[in-house]
């Protein structure tokens, strides 16, 4: 008996995490890790990393990335994904970290103090948490092209900043979420505008880079996870 195999049909993509990386450890404890998914073109140029949650009362890209993870690695794409980067927060539903800082005001990039106990509260100093530590040491070891961080609950797709001015517009395409700059008035800072991103550290440090934020709707259902990791994968094709 012999097995007729259609050689102009594409094998599916590998799924899943085929790499897991440990980059460091939150303020409690728990394990903050990198995942490189499957069907990935390991070493392209076409890199991109995605972290679901920066803010731990923002949960809805934990599901995202987790079902971005199941689809595999877009074509000619090097995908990484953090599942998330804020696990105490998570934990205790709060934006900030157990130290009441939140991380996307923590990055050395564009930094500025404020108040302890502030919903936007930077720390001590610049990348003074052991989970922005953990960011940085990710992102320097996968050096994306792009890097997506999401975020609730604006339903919108943050403006470009970086390299690729019109990646906004394409995840805006994908996602049939609008693209928008968010206003300086929202960032709830002392200086009125942000400070501090992981954006603007990542965009700074790569010129080549774009980081830009997806902030999903503040409910969102399995339909609309399913849609935005589909766009995510294809992304950077």
């Amino acid at each position: 008996m012999s097995i007729a195999f259609d050689f102009a049909k594409p094998p599916p993509p590998e799924t899943g995490c085929v790499e897991i990386i440990e980059i460091g450890k939150s303020v409690s404890g728990k394990t903050i890790e990198l995942c490189h998914v499957g069907g990935s073109h390991i070493g392209s140029k076409n890199s991109m990393l995605v972290i679901g949650s920066v803010h731990g009362n923002e949960p809805a890209g934990i599901s995202v990335v987790e079902e971005l993870i199941k689809l595999g690695a877009g074509e000619n794409t090097d995908l990484w994904v953090i599942k998330n980067a804020n696990p105490d927060g998570t934990q205790l539903s709060t934006r900030q970290n157990s130290n009441g800082v939140d991380l996307n005001r923590n990055f050395p990039a564009n930094w500025y103090p404020s108040e302890v106990g502030a919903k936007t509260y930077s720390g001590t100093n610049p990348a003074s948490e052991p989970e922005t530590q953990s960011l940085m040491r990710a992102i320097d070891l996968v050096k994306p092209k792009i890097l997506i961080t999401i975020h609730q609950p604006y339903g919108l797709v943050d403006c470009s900043r970086g390299a690729d001015e019109n990646l906004d517009e394409r995840l805006a395409q994908l996602t049939g979420l609008p693209a928008t700059c968010i206003p300086g008035e929202m960032a709830d800072s002392p200086t009125n505008t942000y400070t501090g991103t992981i954006s603007q550290w990542v965009n700074g440090r790569y010129p080549e880079s774009t980081a830009l934020a997806l902030e999903l709707e503040a409910e969102v259902d399995r339909q609309k996870i399913a849609t935005y990791a589909a766009a995510l994968q294809i992304l950077n094709n």
